[in-house]
């Protein structure tokens, strides 16, 4: 099992070395690395010369992907930052106006019942004061009949 895939993952390195290989072949880069080789050692001064001044300019490329980089990732976190920080607020405000807004209709429901059983209770208190003291003659007169509109409304 274990021998498989180790023939696997040589003949894909074979087959990878070999597609290298006719690169290097066909651009004849052994050849020219060697020639490279042979003027640095014969040359170490211009070649390290070289080799600065090759660094030393690719220095504001890498500044540049750096920047590019860093502004990506800085904007990025900033964005879901501030985009929390709103969704967060709202979301507090929301939650806030619906306690409000329940918090009123619970006093206004409750208002509405507590002066309905107010009135009813009103009511019943001045019919049956009505009924078991008696008005006098100018009072009675002026006033409607208790008993028939208490009468009515049950």
């Amino acid at each position: 099992m274990g021998g498989a895939s180790v023939e696997a993952d040589s003949s894909a390195t074979k087959e990878n070395g070999g597609f290298l290989q006719n690169i290097n072949d066909c651009l004849g880069l052994q050849k020219k690395m060697a020639a490279v080789q042979q003027y640095v050692s014969d040359h170490p001064i211009i070649s390290l010369f070289l080799m600065v001044t090759i660094v030393m300019c690719s220095v504001p490329f890498f500044c540049f992907f750096a920047f590019v980089f860093a502004a990506s990732i800085f904007g990025f976190t900033g964005f879901v930052i501030f985009e929390g920080v709103v969704l967060l607020f709202a979301s507090l405000v929301l939650f806030w106006a619906v306690v409000l807004m329940g918090l009123l209709s619970i006093g206004l429901s409750t208002s509405v019942v507590l002066g309905y059983f107010t009135f009813r209770f009103s009511w019943s208190m001045v019919n049956n004061v009505s009924t078991s003291i008696p008005l006098p003659e100018c009072l009675a007169s002026r006033l409607p009949d208790w008993a028939t509109i208490h009468k009515e409304c049950k």
